[in-house]
């Protein structure tokens, strides 16, 4: 709770997201000289970088996937050279 502080803040509503209904910046008070288009601008940023990264979390990890790849290649080989080795080995 604040009490007897005045605090710059900035409200943007943004019914276009899906994912956020609105967000909150409270300006620091060495900033409040900054002018309101630039505060909104950056505030823009943040939010639409905030965005990127909760769909990024959708995405699965290319490492992960990566590893999935290596081990079925890995598993191919071992099955591919059982069966020579049977081949050879059986009269």
């Amino acid at each position: 709770m604040l009490k007897g502080v005045n605090k710059l803040i900035i409200e943007i509503n943004n019914p276009e997201s899906e994912y956020f209904e609105r967000a909150i910046f409270f300006v620091r008070p060495s900033k409040t000289e900054i002018g309101i288009g630039n505060l909104k601008y950056d505030a823009d940023l943040i939010l639409s970088e905030a965005e990127i990264k909760h769909l990024s979390a959708d995405i699965p990890n290319e490492s992960v996937f990566k590893k999935i790849v290596i081990f079925l290649l890995c598993l191919g080989v071992g099955a591919i050279s059982s069966g020579i080795t049977m081949l050879i080995i059986s009269p």
